[in-house]
């Protein structure tokens, strides 16, 4: 088994945390019912993702 190391996750984090600030800022624009209707729309198109994939790996 791989042994990860205990600052390995703040690494991680120290490397996202520009993006992460960024989709704050850019979330923050966004009253609690448009932040449900992307989070919706996201769900939708992946679940509509993953049937597309699991038809084309069928045939």
């Amino acid at each position: 088994m791989l042994k990860v190391e205990s600052d390995r996750g703040m690494e991680v984090f120290r490397l996202y945390q520009p993006m992460i600030g960024a989709m704050d800022d850019v979330l923050a624009g966004y009253s609690g019912a448009g932040l449900d209707l992307i989070a919706g729309f996201l769900r939708r198109s992946s679940e509509a993702g993953e049937r597309a994939n699991d038809q084309l790996a069928q045939e």
